[in-house]
């Protein structure tokens, strides 16, 4: 059994992407399998930062477009990791800044039913959910749901879809020297799935009890290997770098090559 601890850390033997969760380890002496056997690789620990943005440029989805009294201002929200407590922190901080009230603007949830309700606390105020990278779509605002707001008199208005701020589901880890996999049957690489089930920038702790055995490695030569980290969708993930602006978050991962029958054993 040959036991491999890879992570994002620099150093001469590998490359890391801008993101941090794309790792390229260069081996040296490769490492020999024998080519008459069949070989597998479990994933037998990660350690990952739950840190990957649900708000930024990148995914569109980062200014809320706002008018008062016919004046119209923009707020531009930081990539980050946002719960709706943060959201209404930043929407405070710039109506107070903008309009001198840091309550014009608020965001309460409906558990029931997984919506939100934006309240105004004046008559004259409005929201352009059509506007650029406008963050109301993950709020349950969708673009066809046009400009809310310009009540008679201080009140709300709900969202006509669930929101949905918690867009990363399954952290998916490959490695590009694989086969086979138990992703909807589907032939990919993927070696494990991990779960956020950390609040904002802790560290997800994987130690699965009974590590999956599925894929098969396709080469007796391991010269070099590659792991990715994607989202459920297959999306390589950004570990808080920003979009490849400042240094990612940390992860690791402990892995094992084995052969068949050897795994089988234990």
């Amino acid at each position: 059994m040959i036991s491999l601890f890879i992570s994002n850390s620099s150093q001469s033997n590998k490359s890391v992407s801008s993101l941090g969760s794309m790792v390229t380890v260069n081996f040296n002496p490769p490492i020999q399998l024998n080519p008459k056997k069949k070989y597998q690789m479990r994933l037998l620990e990660a350690n990952i930062v739950y840190c990957t943005p649900n708000i930024s440029t990148a995914l569109n989805n980062n200014t809320l477009s706002y008018s008062k009294g016919g004046t119209n201002y923009t707020i531009n929200f930081p990539s980050g990791l946002y719960g709706l407590s943060d959201i209404n922190t930043t929407v405070s901080l710039a109506t107070y800044s903008q309009c001198n009230d840091s309550n014009l603007i608020q965001f309460y949830p409906n558990p029931a039913t997984s919506s939100i309700y934006v309240y105004f606390d004046q008559s004259n105020v409005s929201i352009n959910c059509t506007g650029t990278n406008s963050i109301m779509g993950i709020l349950g605002f969708p673009a066809s749901t046009g400009t809310i707001g310009n009540l008679s008199a201080a009140g709300y208005v709900e969202g006509t879809q669930q929101a949905n701020l918690n867009s990363l589901q399954n952290i998916l880890i490959s490695s590009d020297i694989t086969t086979g996999s138990y992703m909807n049957s589907l032939n990919s690489n993927i070696i494990a799935s991990v779960i956020p089930d950390v609040t904002s920038y802790s560290t997800i702790i994987y130690k699965p009890y009974h590590p999956l055995r599925l894929p098969l490695i396709n080469i007796a030569q391991i010269d070099q290997m590659t792991i990715t980290l994607t989202d459920q969708n297959g999306v390589i993930l950004d570990l808080g770098s920003n979009n490849g602006t400042q240094a990612p978050e940390p992860f690791s991962i402990l892995i094992d090559i084995s052969t068949i029958d050897t795994i089988n054993l234990l």
